[in-house]
């Protein structure tokens, strides 16, 4: 409506001009002004006439062009959020606002703490004393004096091995109602219930503990500011633990060797350096 109201006053200015050059005229300013009025009343008329089918095909175009670029919009939109699989603690975020990622790369890790499991390694020669639902106790270096109760809730179908030593993944949660002390990482020691009966001074120890002095197995012992060699008699080897007898370690001694049996929240377990520990009995 716009238009048409600019085309008519165009085409009125156009006339009013042709009138004042009636009266003292040039040749010139006359033939100008008479192409002025035509035009005006040519785009008049085009108006009134309304579009053409090309004009209106050419509109139609473009406007389902911008309805396809708006959908697109909208779908990178819904693609650039995050959505967590399954309820969760956030425990990294691996990934910057603005920053470009690869496909398949980690963003955010969720852990669900509610549900914490503990893988360790079992010797091939032991996995046959293992079930489902078997009970387990597990101790924390970081939480000393207390104890775990677990269960095996999963037992790996095939091995897997370290520096020659094959052995079996198998999966322990804990149970406890109160595992608010507990945190992802944390490297612990489990005791499976209901094996055979180890002999007399039996104890496991981290298998890079052991060492030979003088033609005999040792474990250095933390005891007080000292270190002191205590000899032993290596075992079955259990992964990274052997099973070793010695009348002469303690409940609560600290064996100095390192570990990398982790608790872990329902992902498998990590692996790295650990601390020695008190020995577990059986």
């Amino acid at each position: 409506q716009s238009e048409v109201q600019s085309a008519i006053g165009s085409a009125r200015s156009a006339q009013v001009t042709l009138d004042n050059l009636l009266n003292s005229p040039t040749e010139a300013e006359i033939a100008t002004a008479q192409a002025q009025v035509a035009d005006a009343e040519s785009s008049l008329a085009d108006l009134m006439d309304g579009p053409t089918e090309s004009e209106t095909r050419d509109a139609e175009i473009a406007l389902e062009q911008s309805l396809v670029d708006l959908e697109e919009a909208y779908n990178n939109l819904a693609a650039a959020t995050l959505v967590a699989p399954s309820a969760g603690t956030v425990i990294a975020i691996d990934a910057n606002v603005g920053e470009r990622v690869s496909e398949g790369a980690t963003l955010v890790t969720l852990a669900d703490t509610s549900q914490l499991e503990l893988t360790i390694q079992v010797a091939e020669l032991d996995l046959p004393q293992l079930a489902i639902d078997q009970s387990a106790t597990v101790e924390i270096d970081a939480l000393s004096g207390q104890q775990f109760s677990g269960v095996i809730t999963h037992i790996a179908p095939s091995s897997e091995s370290d520096s020659g030593v094959v052995y079996y993944p198998v999966t322990i949660r804990l149970t406890d109602s109160d595992l608010s002390k507990v945190r992802a990482g944390m490297t612990a020691v489990a005791t499976i219930e209901n094996t055979e009966t180890a002999a007399q001074d039996s104890w496991l120890v981290p298998t890079t503990a052991i060492q030979t002095q003088n033609n005999q197995s040792i474990v250095m012992v933390a005891r007080g500011q000292e270190t002191v060699p205590v000899n032993v008699t290596p075992g079955a080897v259990q992964g990274e633990w052997t099973l070793v007898q010695s009348p002469d370690l303690q409940a609560g001694d600290q064996v100095v060797g390192s570990v990398s049996t982790y608790l872990d929240s329902n992902s498998g377990f990590g692996r790295g350096p650990g601390s020695g520990g008190p020995p577990p009995g059986n």
